[in-house]
């Protein structure tokens, strides 16, 4: 028996850092929902599992001790988070607030939205009427349920590598601290996540760069602007293509219609019509031939030619003929493939090994994306 998670339980648990003791034990979940008679078992973190049973025609969550197989917070909540800090964000009868591991409520049941717990805050959020509309406004309180930054922000998150919140007012983006002390000012019309300790801001459709103290690294110059991989950020200009560095310096010239990201120091272009790959000199490794291409992954790639996909080694050889439905990308010496509406794992010589699935679809890394 293989569980399903629904989406809203896969993206709630790839909110935690991996600092975390998580685990997805199919066997250990399997063995909670036939003894305990739950309806479903998330990933356990810490320990602990998210059980979930029907009750008079309502589903509920509870949390299980997976070493001891107790029930630790009943099964009586409408949804519920994993503890961080001691704390556990619940919801009950459409409200949420604050438990903690004796399932006392620290926090009363009188928000609309709320976050986890991070260095002692966490975000909150109200629904307000305003000119007739429903408005959600957040901010942030501490342990002791005190309003810390006030409730008045569109949007209010935290960004995990800055430890700062990504802070929305009138429709114009910036940071705050956790004291409300603004970092980078409110107004930008969007601003990225931090990626290597900068950001990308975009004010009247124009994209720059600013560091973690907001002072600008690279102007507003660009048309489009991603986040930095291993130093580099992709960003077009005009209609083309191309990569600078930290300091906005041009490493790879816009003259590519399409770019991808660098990977195993190759990255896919788009000359023509046509895909293949360079590298950090901009010499050409592999001559555009493809439809589409992935980036590479244990020396490997995949291609596509005329809707069918194979694949291909560093020095553009065909490994894997251009005969398959979709590859993913390999894991370990071994990638998914689907042909037929049934999928295969196959190892880096084409060779096909057990049969996976024939639903004619499958997932890449971590459930992610699907891949059809």
């Amino acid at each position: 028996m293989k569980l399903k998670y629904s989406t809203s339980v896969i993206a709630f648990l790839l909110t935690f850092s991996s600092a975390s003791s998580w685990s997805c034990d199919e066997i250990l979940n399997d063995k909670l929902v036939y003894e305990g008679g739950y309806s479903f078992v998330a990933c356990s973190k810490d320990g602990l599992s998210k059980v979930g049973k029907t009750i008079n025609g309502k589903r509920q969550q509870g949390i299980v001790d997976n070493e001891k197989g107790k029930i630790i917070i009943p099964i009586e909540y409408d949804n519920l988070s994993y503890f961080n800090e001691g704390l556990s964000s619940a919801s009950l009868n459409m409200k949420r607030g604050f438990i903690n591991k004796e399932n006392n409520i620290i926090i009363p049941f009188i928000y609309d939205e709320t976050g986890f717990f991070n260095q002692g805050v966490a975000t909150v959020s109200i629904v307000t009427i305003e000119d007739s509309k429903r408005v959600l406004r957040s901010g942030l309180i501490d342990k002791q349920g005190n309003i810390v930054v006030p409730i008045d922000y569109e949007s209010l998150y935290l960004d995990n590598e800055s430890g700062l919140y990504h802070a929305v007012k009138n429709n114009q983006h910036g940071f705050i601290n956790s004291d409300g002390k603004t970092i980078i000012p409110l107004k930008y019309d969007y601003i990225h996540s931090f990626s290597e300790d900068l950001v990308v801001v975009e004010k009247d459709k124009k994209y720059g760069v600013l560091d973690i103290k907001g002072k600008e690294v690279v102007p507003l110059i660009y048309d489009n602007a991603t986040l930095y991989t291993n130093g580099l950020l992709r960003v077009q200009k005009g209609s083309l293509y191309g990569f600078i560095d930290k300091k906005g310096k041009v490493v790879i010239d816009f003259k590519y219609k399409d770019i991808g990201n660098f990977s195993e120091g190759l990255v896919e272009v788009m000359i023509g019509d046509k895909w293949g790959f360079i590298d950090i000199d901009e010499q050409i490794i592999v001559p555009p031939q493809f439809d589409k291409t992935e980036f590479f992954r244990e020396g490997f790639a995949s291609v596509q030619i005329n809707g069918k996909w194979g694949v291909i080694d560093r020095e553009g050889s065909l490994i894997v003929p251009t005969i398959y439905d979709s590859i993913g990308t390999f894991k370990n010496g071994k990638a998914k493939v689907s042909l037929n509406r049934e999928i295969f794992h196959m190892d880096t010589q084409g060779n096909l090994t057990e049969y996976a699935s024939s639903s004619g679809y499958f997932y890449d890394d971590f459930g992610k994306n699907p891949v059809r």
